[in-house]
């Protein structure tokens, strides 16, 4: 959820809810780090990272004065919750953690158009 001043042109997070399953946790503290840092990580290129060029291609914003990144003060207390579907391919049933902010899900792909395979006529 997010509150939006449109005078000052300013957004600000005021929730933010995620689901994540790693199967059989080890260290659940460790886990929960990883989702927050993934999820900050994740905010910050959606809404503040951007290099900026100008018109010769000289990269502007080259070191972290220019940069944008995201800050612990600009987030939310993150929402997470815990699946615990543990994996089938390995004994300890664990899979990974920390990308699930910082990956956008796959984008939806258009179906396929269906090619019609020609027929021939059997004699």
């Amino acid at each position: 959820m997010v509150e939006v001043d449109v005078e000052a042109c300013s957004l600000t997070l005021l929730r933010h809810v995620a689901m994540h399953d790693c199967g059989r946790p080890i260290n659940p503290m460790i886990v929960e780090g990883q989702l927050h840092g993934g999820l900050a990580q994740g905010i910050g290129a959606a809404i503040e990272e951007e290099l900026l060029y100008d018109e010769q291609g000289q990269l502007l914003t080259g070191t972290f004065m220019e940069y944008a990144l995201p800050r612990a003060d600009q987030m939310p207390d993150f929402e997470v919750g815990h699946l615990d579907f543990p994996s089938a391919i390995n004994p300890l049933g664990i899979k990974g953690v920390g990308k699930a902010g910082s990956s956008r899900p796959p984008r939806p792909s258009p179906m396929p158009s269906r090619t019609r395979w020609p027929t021939t006529a059997s004699s």
